[in-house]
């Protein structure tokens, strides 16, 4: 109730909206990192939903530095 999911999703201008995300899902570890690079701006406001099994890979993402990825049918990574 204190607004903290409204302020989040003003940070970005109108154009940029399709690249937040609120709803983000750590069970599909496979294709995480491929999903991030979809997204300008994670919202996890949620961590009480997140289970004690998931917090190492949710402090191993939010301290990288750079996140590397392939593309399909690519050999080097962007």
């Amino acid at each position: 109730g204190l607004g903290k999911s409204t302020f989040c999703r003003r940070l970005l201008p109108e154009l940029l909206q399709p690249f937040y995300t609120d709803s983000f899902d750590l069970v599909r570890s496979s294709s995480l990192q491929n999903r991030l690079t979809s997204f300008g701006l994670v919202n996890m406001d949620e961590f009480d939903r997140i289970p004690a099994s998931r917090m190492p890979q949710l402090k191993n993402l939010m301290q990288m530095e750079d996140l590397y990825y392939r593309r399909a049918f690519r050999r080097d990574a962007e």
